[in-house]
């Protein structure tokens, strides 16, 4: 595909027949994972009558999903055709059995629990292996174009998901959005394998250090750092909203914020790739993250649920650009052996970020109040910005943190 300028590249690179099947068809599987959550969540409630085992086997499924680096490897080394039928047949019968379990009625705790284990930790990796088929397809000029791309339509699916869901609870049961998924993934997986895109495989290298993977370079260590801050710190500020909303007998107000974050980010994905800039990628997470610091800062003065509520929807327009970074940033940081493993970390680490930090957050709040939440808020994007500024956008593989 040859090179063009920013302002046309979303055109570009759907005009390539063969590469926007790959990314359609692939969509459909990864729109899956938008519908799951809630059906997967109201099946098992439904069928174990306790919406406490239900929160507790779907936080299994998305704690099983942590292992998703490891799969990642395995598509390096032995190449998306391989891997990527094999725990898409083991994720679609985790699925069967979900939604048939769920049509037929009462299972018991333990089951549902065992069973999202084994099913978060077969998820497959769709996202980073189309990630990885975008650097195949794109020269570097036009990467982070394909990537913004690639964050815009997911935004989208996370934002249609939950409300495809919401109708199929309405009209009909909970298992049916589960049999759905079961569906559309193999008709994702099925996109990516026949892509001509689909990566080569990457051999290990020998070496005590090998199994260090992308972690074995000091920027790349650096940039997980980051992204574990972004995760925490975004989840810390929904996470006093909730409470807010909560005690003023406002719930409502947190889905609508997420849906408009949701759409900001859309927005931020769009803008983003259409824009041309060469700085390095560290000068450009400082930049994005600096848009941080004056909305926390009129939330540290002025914690209502509404100044929340307003300043969070306008962070989702440098959430995703801070995405598109943060995977052209792992490409920049690692050998092409470690790629889609580096791509899966970024998600990874942030989840474990965001978890962290709402955790945090909701003692904070508990014990002291908004504000102690949003100092601490400021202390995290003040250790980013610090993390930023001493990393260099290729660091040698040697080097410490």
């Amino acid at each position: 595909m040859s090179s063009t300028t920013r302002a046309g590249s979303y055109r570009v690179l759907l005009n390539d027949r063969p590469l926007r099947r790959a990314f359609m068809v692939g969509l459909a599987g990864r729109s899956g994972y938008a519908l799951l959550p809630l059906c997967l969540l109201f099946s098992i409630a439904d069928s174990s009558g306790s919406f406490a085992v239900a929160a507790t086997a779907t936080a299994v499924f998305g704690i099983g999903g942590l292992v998703m680096p490891v799969q990642a490897r395995l598509l390096d080394r032995l190449g998306q055709p391989t891997v990527l039928p094999l725990v898409g047949l083991w994720f679609t019968a985790f699925l069967a059995v979900a939604a048939s379990s769920a049509a037929t009625g009462v299972q018991p705790a333990a089951f549902w629990i065992a069973l999202c284990l084994a099913g978060g930790v077969g998820a497959p990796s769709l996202g980073p292996a189309m990630r990885a088929q975008w650097r195949e397809a794109t020269p570097d000029d036009q990467r982070e174009p394909a990537y913004a791309l690639d964050a815009m339509a997911e935004e989208v699916l996370f934002l249609v998901g939950p409300l495809a869901a919401s109708v199929i609870l309405f009209v009909g049961q909970a298992w049916w959005g589960v049999a759905a998924t079961a569906v559309l993934m193999p008709i994702g997986i099925a996109g990516l394998v026949r892509s001509p895109y689909t990566p080569q495989r990457q051999p290990a290298m020998a070496g005590v250090r090998e199994w260090m993977g992308p972690f074995r370079r000091s920027g790349f260590r650096r940039l997980m750092l980051m992204m574990a801050l972004v995760g925490l710190s975004a989840s810390a500020w929904l996470t006093v909203l909730a409470g807010l909303a909560d005690a003023q007998g406002r719930a409502s107000v947190v889905g609508l914020v997420e849906a408009a974050t949701g759409a900001a980010s859309v927005l931020g994905a769009l803008w983003w790739g259409r824009r041309s800039s060469h700085l390095p990628w560290p000068k450009e997470v400082s930049l994005l993250v600096a848009a941080y610091i004056p909305l926390a800062a009129i939330c540290l003065m002025y914690p209502s649920l509404w100044t929340i509520a307003v300043t969070l929807s306008i962070t989702g327009l440098v959430m995703a650009p801070i995405y598109v970074v943060a995977y052209a940033a792992s490409d920049h940081e690692t050998d092409a052996r470690h790629h889609t493993e580096a791509s899966t970390w970024v998600n990874s680490v942030t989840n474990v970020g965001t978890s962290l930090g709402a955790v945090a957050a909701a003692w904070l709040y508990t014990h002291t109040g908004p504000a102690a939440v949003f100092v601490a808020i400021f202390a995290a994007l003040l250790l980013l910005l610090a993390a930023a500024a001493q990393t260099r956008e290729r660091s040698d593989p040697d080097t410490v943190l």
